[in-house]
């Protein structure tokens, strides 16, 4: 799991990509095909996203409000959702084990 640092107002804030924070986006029916659809939705929700895991007792309007923040602060808000879609895809292919150097066949597979 990678990380991203980045600092609003002063404070550093220290944000990653987990289960829970994948699931976060699930659940409200975000998923990478909304970079096209519906980016906003998919900026705002990948952005929230990112504070799941460190940040689960901040309310979702006060994490987009950072982002807000962030940005009047010359923060550059698509490097941080970069971040996001990069580690959502590296979930993923963990997940799948799509990543893996060496692969053992573990699954038999037959026809009923």
């Amino acid at each position: 799991m990678n990380k991203c640092k980045i600092n609003i107002n002063e404070k550093d804030y220290e944000l990653c990509l987990v289960r829970n924070s994948v699931k976060w986006l699930e659940n409200r029916g975000i998923s990478l095909v909304d970079i096209e659809k519906r980016p906003v939705t998919f900026i705002d929700g990948m952005w929230t996203a990112l504070f799941v895991a460190n940040y689960g007792d901040m309310g979702e309007q006060e994490v987009l409000d950072l982002k807000d923040q962030y940005r009047d602060e010359n923060g550059d808000v698509g490097e941080v959702i970069e971040f996001g879609v990069k580690e959502y895809g590296a979930f993923l292919d963990a997940l799948n084990g799509t990543k893996s150097k060496v692969k053992v066949k573990k699954a038999e597979i037959t026809k009923a």
